[in-house]
C-alpha cells in the first residue's frame, strides 16, 4: 500500500467518531498517521493536535438537522476554522459535510454563499450523500478505480505540501509528536546568551568600580591618620612662659 509516511492528516468534529469512520478509512489507504480527534468548547484538543498535523479535515454531519458550520445562528465551527486557518493555513483545510440529502454542485454553491467563511479558511468544501456513504465502504480493500469525488479529496490531501514546510522548522519527530523548539528558537537563544553575558560583564565591571573607589578611599583615610603633627604648632606651656 503506498503510504504517505511523511503528512499527518487529522479530522476534527464534533460528531461522533462513528459517524466519519468511513472517512478515516478512506484516508488511512495512502496516509499512514490519520487520526480523528472529538473537538469540545474549550478547544483543548484542537490546539493540541493542530499545531502537531500537516492537513486537517473538519466533519460536519447533516444529521444534526442544520448545515451550520459558519456565518450562521449556532454556527459550530467557526472559532475553529479560524485557528486551523492561523495555524496550518488554508491550503491545507478542508471541511467535509456528510449525510447530506443532495450533494450536487449547486447545492455546495448555495451553501458557499450562506456562509462564505468557509471559501475563507477553507481551500475546499466536499459533500456526500447518505447513498454515496454507503458505497465508499468497499474503498478500504483498495479499490482500482477512484470516486471522481474522492479522488479530488485525494489529491487535495496528497498536493499540498505548504504545512509540511512550515513544520519542519520546528523539527518534529514522529516517534514523539511534541514538536522540538529548538531550531525555531535557535537565532533566538544566542541572542539572550549573548545579552546575558554581556549584563554578567557590566555587573563585574561596576563591582570592580566600586571596590578600586572603596580601596582609594580607605588608603585615604590611613594615610590622614597616620600623618604626623606639624613642629610649628604652639605648645601652651610655651606661650605663658613667653608672657
Amino acid at each position: 500500500m503506498d503510504y504517505d509516511t511523511r503528512q499527518v492528516v487529522r479530522i476534527f468534529s464534533k460528531e461522533r467518531m462513528e459517524s466519519y469512520r468511513w472517512l478515516t478509512l478512506y484516508l488511512s489507504l495512502f496516509i499512514k498517521d490519520i487520526l480523528p480527534v472529538s473537538i469540545s468548547n474549550n478547544q483543548r484538543d484542537l490546539k493540541y493536535y493542530a499545531s502537531r498535523c500537516h492537513f486537517a479535515i473538519v466533519y460536519h454531519s447533516k444529521k444534526r438537522g442544520r448545515i451550520n458550520v459558519t456565518d450562521v445562528a449556532d454556527a459550530l465551527y467557526n472559532k475553529e476554522l479560524r485557528y486551523l486557518h492561523r495555524t496550518i493555513g488554508k491550503q491545507n483545510i478542508l471541511v467535509v459535510i456528510g449525510d447530506m440529502d443532495d450533494s450536487s454542485e449547486s447545492v455546495k454553491e448555495q451553501i458557499l454563499q450562506r456562509q462564505p467563511s468557509i471559501t475563507k479558511w477553507a481551500h475546499g468544501l466536499f459533500l456526500f450523500t447518505e447513498a454515496e456513504i454507503l458505497s465508499l465502504q468497499d474503498y478500504q480493500y483498495g479499490p482500482s478505480v477512484m470516486d471522481e469525488k474522492m479522488e479530488a479529496m485525494k489529491k487535495r490531501i496528497k498536493g499540498k505540501r505548504e504545512c509540511l514546510g512550515y513544520l519542519q522548522q520546528y523539527q518534529i519527530d514522529y516517534q514523539d509528536p511534541r514538536p522540538s523548539w529548538r531550531k525555531y528558537f535557535k537565532g533566538e537563544r544566542r541572542v539572550l546568551i549573548i545579552s546575558f553575558l554581556f549584563l554578567i560583564f557590566l555587573v563585574a565591571m561596576v563591582l570592580v568600580g566600586i571596590y578600586v573607589r572603596a580601596s582609594c578611599c580607605q588608603n585615604t583615610m590611613e594615610n590622614t591618620t597616620a600623618m604626623p603633627i606639624s613642629s610649628t604648632t604652639t605648645h601652651p606651656t610655651d606661650t605663658m612662659s613667653a608672657i
